[in-house]
């Protein structure tokens, strides 16, 4: 039973992606240079950070009793002081681990 899920589970996965390969290359040419492409990684990131962050237990939790959302804030404090990626992740890290 457990390699014949296996085995769907690769099939699946494989048919996905040559889809998206053998689909990319019929894509029109001003799709395949548009600019905004590049955010969508970052959007959807941050839509399930957000969710992770601010929901808890089907409620929102904007107190300061949230790790997770004073955590998120110190990074992105950070970030936007420092202009560090590195020292941002480092910063939200630590404010979790003292926090928590």
């Amino acid at each position: 039973m457990d390699i014949w899920l296996i085995c769907a589970m690769a099939l699946i996965t494989f048919t996905t992606r040559y889809l998206s390969l053998a689909l990319y290359q019929r894509l029109p040419n001003w799709l395949l240079h548009a600019h905004w492409l590049r955010y969508i990684s970052t959007a959807m990131l941050s839509a399930l950070l957000a969710k992770a962050a601010l929901i808890h237990e089907q409620q929102l939790q904007l107190t300061t009793e949230n790790p997770i959302l004073i955590a998120g804030l110190a990074t992105l404090v950070c970030l936007l002081c420092q202009q560090s990626r590195p020292l941002s992740f480092l910063a939200g890290l630590l404010t979790f681990a003292l926090v928590r």
